[in-house]
């Protein structure tokens, strides 16, 4: 056995359902090629380099899952991984002080 548990997508909770209904209708349309172009440049602009911060440092943080499902349709939205949406969110934030 795997180990993996096979869910059906209305035991999900609706904002997690809501998220693969979404992803799969995208995946079902299609990507034209100036979409493809377009996550290709973000892929090669991500917000940090290999090198090119001297030091990271790493912040475990607890979210309850209300900011789990916001935090994943950034993610979806913006086409970025929970790194690169965190650290966006978290600049937007600190730009206010």
């Amino acid at each position: 056995m795997s180990g993996y548990t096979i869910r059906k997508i209305g035991d999900l909770p609706p904002e997690e359902a809501a998220l693969i209904r979404q992803d799969v209708a995208e995946a079902e349309r299609g990507y034209s090629l100036e979409e493809l172009e377009e996550g290709a440049k973000r892929m090669r602009e991500s917000s940090f380099g290999v090198g090119d911060v001297p030091e990271i440092k790493v912040i475990p943080v607890q979210i309850d899952s209300a900011r789990e499902a916001k935090l994943n349709r950034y993610m979806s939205l913006h086409r970025v991984s929970q790194s690169t949406a965190v650290r966006n969110l978290l600049d937007r934030a600190l730009s206010e002080i």
